[in-house]
C-alpha cells in the first residue's frame, strides 16, 4: 500500500468523523418579536429523554445559550396528538405549534426546520428555528486537523529531492 493512499485514507476518515460529530448538535432559537421571549439552546439530534410519556411528550436535556426569561435545562416536546410544540416550565413558556420531532417519545429525532407557533401565556406568535450548530470545533476535530497538516508536511518533506554533494 502506498504512502499517499494511507495518508489520503487517514485524512478522509478524520474528515468524516469530524463531520459526524458536528452534525449531532442542533441549535434551537425561539423568538416572539421585541416584547416576548427570545431564547436559544442546543440539543442533541438524538438525545436520551430525561422522562417521557408515550403518545404525549418527551422531556429532553438542553444546554442553554441565552434567554431573556431565566435559566432552564430541560425542554418538554409535545406530540401533535396533544397540541405539539414545547413547554419550558421553569420560565413559564408554553408554545403550541406543529410537532417538532419525529420518531417516538422514547426515541425522538430532531432535524433542522422552522415552525410557527403561539405562546399560550401571553398570546404572542413566535418562531422556532432549528439549525445545525456551528462554532468552535470539538477537540477531536482540532486533533484531526493538526494530524492532517502534519501528514501533509511529512509528505512534502519526503518528496523533496536530496541536494547533490560533490
Amino acid at each position: 500500500m502506498s504512502k499517499r493512499f494511507l495518508i489520503a485514507s487517514i485524512v478522509a476518515a478524520g474528515a468524516s468523523f469530524a463531520a459526524a460529530a458536528q452534525a449531532e448538535t442542533l441549535l434551537f432559537t425561539y423568538t416572539e418579536g421585541s416584547s416576548g421571549y427570545d431564547l436559544s439552546f442546543e440539543q442533541s439530534t438524538s438525545a436520551t429523554p430525561a422522562s417521557y410519556y408515550t403518545g404525549i411528550y418527551t422531556a429532553l436535556p438542553v444546554t442553554e445559550i441565552s434567554s431573556n426569561a431565566g435559566s432552564f435545562d430541560t425542554v418538554d416536546w409535545y406530540n401533535s396528538a396533544v397540541h405539539g410544540g414545547f413547554v419550558i416550565d421553569s420560565i413559564g413558556l408554553n408554545v403550541i405549534s406543529p410537532q417538532v420531532y419525529s420518531g417516538t417519545e422514547g426515541g425522538p429525532a430532531f432535524a433542522p426546520g422552522v415552525w410557527v407557533g403561539q405562546d399560550q401565556s401571553d398570546g404572542l406568535p413566535g418562531t422556532l428555528t432549528v439549525s445545525l450548530a456551528s462554532g468552535v470545533p470539538e477537540p477531536a476535530s482540532w486533533a484531526l486537523m493538526i494530524l492532517g497538516i502534519g501528514l501533509f508536511g511529512v509528505g512534502l518533506r519526503a518528496r523533496r529531492p536530496a541536494l547533490a554533494t560533490t
